[in-house]
């Protein structure tokens, strides 16, 4: 009984000190590497800041000479005839890929197909993922494979840029085996652009 009288007044000093203590503490904090960043808040509020994303660079992959190259740039305007390519969709997103895609009409819908130029900034040659498979080649002098992608239809040419980047050259819809050709001629056009 003789602890708990003591104890009781020493732990109230102890809980009033506390709670008189201040949440913020003068000067920049030095735990985490990196530069500070300045404080939005008003005074008197507790704020914890998260540095922003650093770079394009580190965003799109790291160390990929891939970074700074559009997907749209890769296939020249003048070779739209001799492709077929009747339109021009446009640069998205897919998944880890840039992509830019074309339609190529012909006389039949069977026989019409879409042609794309996908960039993989963290995804090399051995990251490809066929259906069927993977048949090695060069195109130019770049080392590459053939591979037939999906059920709907396709084939892709992969084009080595690093052993964690590289660019497909896709044509798809029908016969994936038949749309390899069309995909190799438009990936020897696309060669000679990549870093």
């Amino acid at each position: 009984m003789r602890h708990s009288l003591w104890l009781a007044p020493a732990l109230a000093v102890v809980m009033a000190g506390g709670a008189a203590c201040s949440t913020e503490t003068p000067g920049n904090p030095t735990a985490e590497p990196g530069p500070v960043q300045p404080s939005t808040a008003s005074p008197g509020s507790s704020t914890t800041s998260t540095p922003p994303s650093s770079t394009k660079t580190s965003a799109n992959g790291a160390d990929s000479p891939l970074t700074e190259v559009k997907p749209c740039d890769l296939l020249p305007e003048s070779a739209f005839g001799s492709l077929g390519i009747t339109k021009s969709m446009g640069e998205e997103k897919i998944g880890p890929a840039r992509t830019c895609s074309y339609r190529v009409e012909k006389a039949s819908i069977a026989d019409s197909y879409n042609l794309s130029v996908a960039l993989f900034d963290k995804l090399g040659l051995a990251d490809v993922v066929a259906y069927g498979e993977k048949k090695p080649l060069k195109v130019n002098s770049r080392d590459s494979e053939q591979s037939l992608r999906g059920v709907g239809g396709g084939c892709a040419i992969t084009l080595a840029v690093t052993a964690k980047s590289r660019v497909d050259v896709m044509a798809t819809g029908g016969d994936g085996a038949k749309l390899c050709a069309p995909a190799l001629t438009a990936a020897q056009l696309v060669e000679p652009r990549l870093p």
